[in-house]
């Protein structure tokens, strides 16, 4: 995993280096961004560093803490660190453009679209839950790589498309996003009720114990993870449904 956690590192220190030179254009960048991201940053170090990785191999439930860590806490983290708006201050002009350009894509707007990521999303782990992908990616570290990389780009891309503030062109209005998000946490609930009553995955040497700390786990903390996506998606309703502050002189008619 040393690849991944190389990139990490890499996409953490361009961020910090997009804010430096913000402030060397005399521009502010709120701070809690930049806290945000980098505790996003500091998740999928921790959930790829050895130790995590030699449990998560071991133990289902090990496992299913650092998915929860790569998978659905960092991705917030990072979502809401608005990396996107921070690309598009930093760059020239004319790259710029050609991300604006890029975002508009017919391919990135399919991808980006709420119910493609959550199919991404919940699809893919129900593919890695529910076959024989769970143990074959145990004795290939290849397939492993790949794993975890879809934890961190599927996160990353349905926090993105349901309800982050980055730009997304030809994002659906905020209640079409709210419905797809509770069709989300009612698949990953299910997900992991099912999980819980099959006993799956049947990983060698894993209890029945451990499968079901595991699923319950996934349960809970994704159901954690999605209602904080579903109090800033209310929040953004509510911000937008809001009427304009009316203040005592604007309702001054007199002379």
């Amino acid at each position: 995993m040393m690849a991944l956690r190389l990139l990490t590192a890499l996409v953490g220190c361009a961020y910090v280096l997009g804010v430096w030179q913000q402030k060397q254009r005399g521009q502010s960048w709120p701070g809690y961004r930049t806290a945000l991201f980098i505790s996003g940053i500091v998740l999928i170090e921790l959930g790829l560093s050895p130790i995590v990785m030699h449990l998560a191999h071991h133990d289902l439930r090990a496992h299913m803490i650092q998915h929860l860590m790569i998978g659905m806490y960092a991705p917030v983290a990072l979502v809401f660190a608005c990396p996107m708006t921070l690309l598009l201050k930093t760059l020239p002009t004319r790259g710029a453009r050609g991300l604006v350009a890029l975002l508009g894509h017919p391919a990135v707007r399919l991808w980006s679209h709420p119910i493609t990521s959550v199919i991404f999303n919940i699809g893919g782990m129900a593919m890695l839950y529910l076959t024989g992908l769970y143990v074959a990616q145990l004795h290939s570290p290849a397939l492993a790589l790949l794993v975890h990389f879809h934890f961190m780009a599927a996160g990353c891309l349905f926090t993105w498309a349901v309800a982050g503030p980055d730009p997304a062109p030809y994002r659906p209005a905020l209640p079409a996003r709210l419905i797809v998000l509770v069709i989300a946490m009612a698949c990953h609930a299910v997900l992991g009720k099912w999980m819980y009553f099959i006993q799956a995955p049947a990983m060698p040497g894993a209890t029945v114990q451990d499968i079901t700390q595991a699923a319950q786990w996934m349960f809970y903390g994704g159901e954690l993870a999605e209602a904080i996506l579903v109090f800033v998606l209310v929040r953004q309703w509510l911000a937008r449904e809001r009427p304009p502050h009316t203040t005592p002189r604007a309702l001054w008619t007199g002379p």
